[in-house]
């Protein structure tokens, strides 16, 4: 039992580190620039569903064709103009299927 204990304790100590320091550094990125686009917006989203795989191999590009393909962004919609509230909202609902 304390040999469980030691191993995710190893794991914590050097896995886990390395995925905060992404995430804040991406959070970083996105609140010095002026606007959330679109693209951002999918690939924050589409990165925190299981579906996504892993968020490092995930282009915004790619990140927003998806989220167009799916029909969770208006057909019109360009991945680098800056998102609605709506269309975010929107967004997240469809991603986590959630009713509203």
């Amino acid at each position: 039992m304390k040999r469980t204990g030691f191993c995710i304790g190893v794991f914590a100590l050097f896995f886990l580190p390395p995925l905060a320091a992404q995430t804040a550094r991406e959070m970083d990125a996105v609140l010095e620039s002026g606007a959330l686009t679109r693209g951002q917006a999918a690939r924050f989203v589409l990165a925190s569903v299981e579906t996504a795989g892993s968020p490092e191999l995930l282009s915004e590009e790619a990140a927003f064709n998806r989220a167009k393909a799916s029909g969770w962004l208006p057909g019109e919609a360009a991945a680098n103009e800056p998102v609605r509230l709506g269309e975010l909202s929107c967004l997240l609902m469809r991603a986590f299927k959630l009713k509203g």
